[in-house]
């Protein structure tokens, strides 16, 4: 953000995430962070693994090469973590998030699927943090349990505070069963990575909306033809591409989708290979569907096909202007604390339903809308609710809007799902100014630097007022502002 208060927020965050560690050692910075990495987070893990490794602190800490575990409830995730390169003179490392194969079938076997991923595409990263999880179960959705995903969010924010990560490269990799827990995670997930890579996987119907701002590469074997895996990859990115011609913009809804030439479900070649050596794949992977997928059909081109090169090409936009988002997925419960008023962090669980710069926790559970679609235009100082439910927050900067000049709020005709046909009156609120309450908050609700907010407008459908519905069923105007980090002063 180059934004010296978010940077100093930051660093406070990052001393409060290691205060318990530092309290019994002594120990500060890198070494502390880099225990806690080590630890899962678990600052009395982090402390017995200090004491016993007794380290030399005047010297900077290794590289990490270990295996740690992440705790959500009654669920563990083991997971592996190696940093790989040098991240100096960017923002940080990028972190490959990967998911290995197996699924249905005994511990054993997913533990050695595990074992393979722990080095699969790592023969291909030259820098950053590589990190394979274990799925959390040996069941055909190891990968999505409802955990699952909290324990995903755990893992981002424990890389961003202790590993140098940069949150706007964090990509998501899953080869068979991690592939089809790729098509699961990021339309729950979709704020947290810049682009992800499916291979040999099956969508089981998952609905692409919210890879909106997520690009992803869809890989297949010619001849793998289980379950239709190979005829509904080629599907599932024409379904993309649809939403992309859709759109507002080229560079929503971006898929690549890659049909391995005579390729078998585990012969995928997709690392480096030699002097990364140009692999055979189906020339029009559309006339080979319609063919039947039949060997041949489609012609063949020879690609270059180094998955981790693909990915990395793309940096997440975490403020995008145009955000349509598909609600009814899996809510996440944070499983770091949060900022108390006092300045310090409470220890305290949140339950949160965020994507990017809109936030739906105040409203009903669940959302009593199935999509929210908003549009933040700069250039007029506009900020378009076209479809919400009953309660909304919008999380602003400079990076959506001008705060220093009039900002106008207008909700569509048709936007309350609750109340169709309903609309409001347009708002203009007054310049505002920065709150440190709301950049504390949002800060800590992702542990994400990109994603600390400076002011919020909340608005919210009267209805959604249970005490003031039946007063309020009958006006044409069903939208008002209860709450934003602005000066008092507002016009409508």
């Amino acid at each position: 953000l180059e934004d010296p208060a978010v940077d100093a927020l930051f660093g406070e965050y990052r001393r409060i995430f290691t205060a318990k560690f530092s309290e019994v050692t002594g120990i500060e910075g890198p070494w502390a962070r880099h225990f806690l990495a080590r630890a899962g987070g678990n600052a009395e893990v982090a402390v017995n693994l200090f004491f016993s490794a007794k380290p030399d602190v005047s010297q900077p800490p290794p590289r990490l090469d270990t295996v740690a575990s992440l705790r959500d409830k009654e669920e563990t995730m083991k997971f592996s973590i190696e940093t790989i390169g040098d991240a100096s003179g960017s923002a940080g490392f990028p972190l490959f998030v990967c998911l290995h194969g197996g699924g249905q079938c005994p511990a054993e076997v997913n533990d050695m699927q595990w074992q393979s991923m722990r080095q699969y595409w790592k023969r291909s990263c030259l820098s950053g943090v590589y990190v394979a999880c274990r799925g959390i179960t040996n069941s055909w959705k190891l990968h999505w349990e409802d955990a699952s995903f909290r324990l995903y969010d755990k893992l981002i924010e424990l890389a961003i505070a202790c590993c140098d990560v940069d949150p706007n490269r964090v990509y998501l990799m899953g080869y068979s069963a991690g592939g089809d827990g790729v098509y699961r995670i990021v339309p729950v997930m979709p704020d947290r990575f810049a682009a992800a890579n499916m291979c040999a996987g099956h969508p089981n119907g998952v609905s692409f909306v919210n890879f909106q701002h997520t690009p992803v590469l869809l890989q297949v074997g010619e001849l793998d033809s289980a379950f239709n895996r190979n005829k509904v990859t080629v599907e599932s990115a024409q379904n993309i591409k649809r939403l992309q011609e859709a759109g507002s913009s080229d560079k929503e809804y971006v898929v690549e989708c890659r049909v391995h030439t005579g390729a078998q479900h585990s012969s995928i070649k997709d690392i480096a290979q030699g002097f990364f050596q140009p692999s055979p794949l189906v020339g029009n992977v559309t006339a080979w569907c319609d063919a039947g997928c039949t060997p041949g059909s489609g012609g063949e081109m020879m690609v270059q096909c180094d998955s981790v090169a693909w990915v990395g090409k793309f940096s997440r936009d975490p403020t995008p202007s145009h955000l349509v988002w598909e609600t009814n997925q899996t809510p996440r419960v944070l499983p770091m604390p949060v900022f108390s008023d006092a300045g310090g962090m409470l220890p305290m669980r949140m339950l949160h339903r965020l994507n990017r710069w809109v936030d739906i926790s105040g409203g009903p559970d669940p959302y009593d809308a199935p999509v929210v679609e908003v549009f933040a235009r700069r250039e007029t100082n506009t900020i378009e609710v076209r479809k919400s439910g009953s309660w909304i927050r919008l999380l602003l900067d400079n990076r959506l809007i001008d705060p220093s000049s009039p900002l106008h709020v207008n909700v569509l005709p048709g936007a309350c799902n609750c109340s169709s046909g309903w609309a409001s009156e347009p708002v203009t609120l007054s310049p505002v100014e920065g709150s440190a309450e709301v950049m504390r908050r949002t800060l800590a609700e992702r542990g994400d630097p990109s994603y600390c907010f400076k002011f919020e407008i909340v608005l919210c459908h009267h209805a959604h007022r249970l005490d003031e519905a039946s007063q309020h069923s009958s006006q044409k105007t069903c939208w008002e502002v209860i709450g934003a980090s602005s000066p008092p002063g507002t016009s409508s």
